[in-house]
């Protein structure tokens, strides 16, 4: 990679950097007869090197290249995951929440969802400490999901199913167990609206609304979702915008009182 980046800031100054000793290294154009490097700059009327206005062009130069390369790699990522979620099982988002509120094994207190019962595809082997944005602590995952017995759909070169992003996440170690569980589903378009009120009631779940915020053309419901042996906070958000509603959810992994962030909105 530095190579290519020595290679092609030489081709943006149109000028290569002097050898070892002092000598101009040979390009393939003869000089005849050979000039020393201080020769040349007198010959030329000046200094063989970049100026500092020429320097910073370059620099711009590299950066926007960089940039341009990075996001391809990254939308090719991203190009990558959707090509699986055909091979996907949907699953109804009542279930999809009843498997994350308790792990599959007591002694991993991060293998909620990766039990048999299970159809998320989960990306992230184990807990990861990197990638994990401002928490410190994450494991992500994608799903189909279905809604009222329906899944978003993307308009592609086809009709696709909507891939929904899981990710769990803490601000303390692993060794912890997870504090936040989200959901949100991947559309292409800014409507991506969805329901939770059946859901919850069709997998069994008591729900105890705790508060509402509304600001900045964001609304966020916080409830208290609870079945027996499994208790947990849900806020369900709504962002406005003048394509459509989208919706998201946080689940916090608590049994106590409600977490005084439930309803924030940031």
């Amino acid at each position: 990679m530095h190579g290519y980046l020595f290679a092609l800031t030489a081709v943006l100054h149109g000028q290569t950097r002097p050898s070892g000793d002092g000598e101009v290294p040979d390009t393939g154009i003869e000089l005849s007869p050979p000039l020393h490097t201080s020769a040349l700059a007198n010959r030329i009327g000046g200094s063989i090197w970049p100026s500092k206005r020429q320097q910073g062009e370059t620099a711009m130069k590299l950066s926007l290249i960089a940039c341009a390369l990075i996001g391809c790699l990254l939308a090719a990522g991203l190009a990558h995951a959707d090509d699986n979620v055909d091979q996907l099982t949907p699953m109804p988002l009542g279930k999809v929440i009843k498997v994350l509120l308790a792990p599959a094994d007591p002694d991993l207190p991060w293998s909620m969802g990766a039990g048999a019962d299970s159809s998320i595809k989960w990306l992230s082997q184990g807990v990861q400490d990197e990638g994990c944005g401002a928490y410190a602590t994450c494991r992500r995952g994608e799903a189909r999901i279905s809604v009222g017995g329906k899944e978003l759909k993307n308009l592609r070169q086809k009709i696709e199913p909507v891939s929904w992003e899981i990710f769990i996440h803490s601000s303390m170690p692993a060794k912890f167990p997870p504090q936040v569980i989200s959901l949100q589903p991947h559309c292409d378009t800014v409507e991506c609206e969805f329901s939770i009120d059946h859901e919850l009631k069709s997998a069994g779940f008591k729900v105890d609304p705790v508060c509402r915020n509304e600001a900045m053309g964001q609304a966020v419901s916080g409830a208290r979702i609870s079945m027996p042996g499994k208790i947990a906070y849900l806020a369900y958000s709504t962002g406005h915008g003048s394509g459509g509603d989208s919706n998201s959810l946080d689940i916090f992994l608590t049994n106590g009182p409600a977490p005084k962030n439930l309803c924030q909105i940031e």
